[in-house]
């Protein structure tokens, strides 16, 4: 009788066990992220070759969540909740920015900007790409996943009077190839020239890019559900296990019990 109970005892954690982690795979509960939402993040390390035309670019990165399913379909000017980016470098001598004021040599150290989606529609910006029909979209969201077989993803940070000059427009191509340039952010008196900025695309820097499509992943993929799913299996087959070793000791006739 005492081997009974021990083995019971056993048993009922497993059972415990995998009713959370069932309850957590039909709720949700513990995934990282909401599916009615996604970021595209793209950043300097992502592309296999980045070519200076113009100043000198030497890190960036672009965030953008969108506030949507990730699915097959158009994405032009989408609802977004935040962007943030942030452009590093060094600025040709012969650029608006420094021809303003010589001591204009670089980018901010920590020039990172926040800008909500409203704000960021507000001030002339846009997005835009389209996710072909039938994606799989399992492993994320890849450069080789967008429609055209030319400019297939565009992300214009133009600023219309903040006086800022370095806000970025990047562009993907399906060949592999892509460009970062400052947009034309015109409007408003930079604090560090003390004049009106009047930047055309390409007046502060240029950049060309080279990148794998099939491996250029724009949107990671979603982690937690996987984990869950092999979570449960585990604890099913688990509970089975001990299930199975106490109904045995109750058999008069067998007095073993089992335990894997």
């Amino acid at each position: 009788m005492r081997r009974d109970r021990q083995t019971r005892n056993r048993a009922i954690p497993n059972r415990w066990m995998l009713i959370v982690v069932a309850a957590a795979m039909g709720t949700g509960f513990m995934l990282p992220r909401d599916s009615s939402a996604f970021t595209v993040e793209v950043s300097s390390g992502q592309f296999t070759s980045q070519t200076n035309v113009y100043s000198s670019v030497t890190s960036f990165s672009i965030s953008i969540e969108v506030l949507g399913p990730l699915v097959s379909g158009v994405f032009v000017n989408p609802e977004l909740g935040d962007i943030e980016f942030l452009i590093r470098g060094t600025l040709d001598a012969t650029t608006p920015a420094r021809m303003a004021n010589p001591l204009f040599t670089g980018f901010a150290v920590d020039d990172l900007a926040t800008l909500s989606g409203q704000d960021f529609y507000d001030l002339g910006n846009s997005l835009s790409f389209e996710v072909v029909s039938g994606a799989d979209l399992t492993n994320g969201l890849q450069v080789s996943d967008l429609v055209g077989s030319g400019l297939v993803f565009e992300f214009d940070g133009r600023e219309l009077g903040t006086g800022r000059y370095h806000p970025p427009i990047l562009q993907l191509f399906s060949d592999g190839t892509g460009s970062l340039r400052n947009s034309n952010n015109t409007g408003g008196i930079n604090p560090f020239t003390g004049v009106e900025v009047n930047a055309m695309i390409g007046d502060e820097y240029i950049a060309e890019l080279t990148f794998n499509p099939s491996a250029m992943t724009l949107v990671t993929p979603e982690p937690g559900t996987a984990l869950l799913l092999g979570l449960g299996l585990t604890a099913l087959g688990a509970g089975r296990r001990r299930t199975r070793g106490w109904i045995r000791s109750q058999d008069p006739n067998d007095s073993r019990i089992e335990f894997d």
